[in-house]
């Protein structure tokens, strides 16, 4: 096996794999670019080429792999409580316009199609939401909110779609291919004064709380502002934190409203742990009967909450380092679909953060990948002791913050050869990016990911 995965990763070092492969389109995060959405341990994701995994259990219990309309796929969002409930997902076809397809399941027949869909020649349609009654679509080439009124039972008919913000209304939108939507109300956001759709830099999401714009209808038009996402008085559902459920750990992070009685679950629905939330709600921790394992999936359900919330168990050691002009290194995100078997488009990035925007700055380093055995060795990098992977294999990173922009990303693509012998593989990941001031290289945290099963 490990003789396998060096020669794997050597190839990788020598070029026979292009690391830097062009992602799905030009500016985006590649890792957008596969969207998935929990619910509870059941989830769907959608991949670069617009194939749809779904997998649900109880009483439509199911595991279908769908090939939709999408060539290079922007997004997916479910409807309803359920998966089988059925969702959208958007993207651009092979004729070059936006795509948007609805696919419904039918429980009689455990059958999934196309109910209907809209086509906009031209367009690209990068991101998706639904808010219960209205579809928007995102367009990352007019860098604007396409919005119609729509609900499950009915086809998606283009002539109801208008442009309802763009640029002017949020300058975010500049990016558009670098953002994602989310509908809020007083469903998700109990603190939310008036329902609205909260548009977020790609990478944030992962972490709470998120700061955004805030899009709503208002009497002269749409209104933008600032608004912080994910702070206790907007969770109705616990929600496990992304950096709190960790390999080995006899306990998880959970963050919920107050007084709430939270369970957590292992894959199999079980349930491992229990705990009330603090009486201001906030974050606690859980103890579970079982040390958490990489690669499993957990899941929050709460005792007055509609859903459960799921994720993915990794390895973390170490903390993400700082740079001089105050920028700093955050925790390192990974989709927790992306590291599959096959998986050639399979990207790790890190975020990068400063206080405020500024100027463009460029950012120059490494990755050092290894395996789950590889050792990880206390390192005093002059902000404290942190953590350092030692490995033969690293490779040449780059990354940026664009100009007035608050975060950016260094990132590489790791392609995952399509062999079934590398199911199960525990590999780790540590960024060292150069300060552009001092030139000294400043370390993220290392990321242990275990590699699931071929999509």
């Amino acid at each position: 096996m490990i003789a396998k995965v060096t020669f794997w990763l050597t190839l990788i070092l020598w070029g026979s794999v292009s690391v830097l492969a062009q992602g799905p389109r030009v500016g985006q995060w590649d890792d957008t670019a596969r969207s998935e959405k929990f619910i509870g341990i059941d989830f769907a994701s959608v991949d670069p080429a617009g194939v749809v995994l779904v997998r649900a259990k109880g009483a439509n219990a199911g595991v279908w792999t769908l090939q939709t309309g999408v060539s290079v796929c922007g997004g997916l969002t479910t409807l309803g409580s359920t998966i089988t409930d059925g969702f959208v997902v958007v993207g651009r076809n092979s004729s070059g316009g936006g795509i948007a397809e609805h696919w419904s399941y039918n429980p009689s027949t455990g059958v999934w199609s196309v109910s209907s869909a809209y086509v906009l020649p031209g367009a690209d349609f990068s991101a998706v939401t639904h808010d219960g009654v209205r579809l928007y679509l995102l367009d990352c080439v007019s860098n604007t909110i396409l919005r119609a009124p729509w609900v499950a039972t009915q086809p998606l008919w283009g002539g109801t779609f208008t442009v309802w913000a763009g640029v002017t209304e949020a300058p975010l939108l500049v990016n558009a291919q670098n953002v994602s939507l989310m509908a809020l109300s007083q469903a998700n956001a109990p603190g939310l004064s008036a329902p609205g759709i909260f548009l977020v830099e790609d990478g944030r999401l992962l972490e709470l709380p998120i700061l955004g714009v805030l899009l709503t209808d208002g009497l002269g038009g749409v209104t933008a502002s600032s608004y912080v996402y994910g702070e206790f008085q907007d969770l109705l559902d616990p929600v496990i934190v992304y950096d709190g459920l960790v390999d080995g750990a006899s306990s998880v992070t959970v963050a919920a409203t107050a007084s709430d009685l939270v369970q957590i679950l292992n894959a199999q629905g079980a349930v491992i742990g229990s705990g009330a939330a603090p009486a201001g709600g906030g974050k606690f921790t859980i103890p579970v009967s079982a040390p958490i394992q990489v690669g499993e999936v957990y899941a929050a359900r709460s005792s007055v909450g509609t859903r459960v919330n799921g994720s993915r168990a990794v390895r973390r050691h170490g903390f993400p380092e700082g740079f001089f002009a105050g920028e700093s290194l955050t925790r390192i995100s990974l989709d927790p679909s992306s590291y599959h078997v096959g998986n050639g488009a399979f990207t790790i990035y890190c975020n990068i953060e400063r206080p405020m925007g500024g100027p463009a700055v460029g950012y120059s380093g490494l990755i050092v990948v290894g395996f789950g055995g590889d050792p990880v060795v206390a390192f005093d990098n002059g902000q404290g002791i942190n953590a350092a992977l030692l490995s033969q294999f690293w490779f040449g990173v780059t990354g940026h913050i664009d100009a007035h922009a608050a975060h950016g990303y260094v990132k590489m693509s790791l392609p995952v050869p399509n062999d079934p012998g590398l199911e199960g593989l525990v590999m780790l990941a540590q960024f060292a990016i150069a300060d552009p001031i001092t030139s000294q290289l400043r370390l993220s945290e290392v990321i242990g990911y275990k590699l699931q099963a071929p999509q």
